[in-house]
């Protein structure tokens, strides 16, 4: 029983903090959104500034950086200006 309130509490934390999030970000002229594929966001947007788990980082050349957080299949679940 708790497990199953633990696990409840951290998805709605989760989609709280995926509600706030961007859902796109920019990429040269690609855009990257929600489900899109690990593989995709290589591809399009190349290697993240860092990782961290199933977070990257993205920094641009004004400093601004973004988190895009992946699922467990490995699609962008939202993105995050940091």
């Amino acid at each position: 029983m708790k497990f199953h309130l633990l696990f409840c509490g951290a998805l709605c934390l989760q989609c709280l903090s995926a509600g706030l999030a961007a859902k796109t970000m920019r990429c040269g002229v690609h855009l990257i959104g929600v489900n899109t594929s690990m593989y995709e966001v290589l591809k399009k947007c190349g290697e993240p500034t860092r990782k961290a788990g199933n977070v990257w980082y993205y920094e641009s050349s004004t400093k601004f950086t973004r988190e895009v957080h992946f699922d467990f299949y490995d699609k962008v679940l939202y993105v995050k200006p940091h």
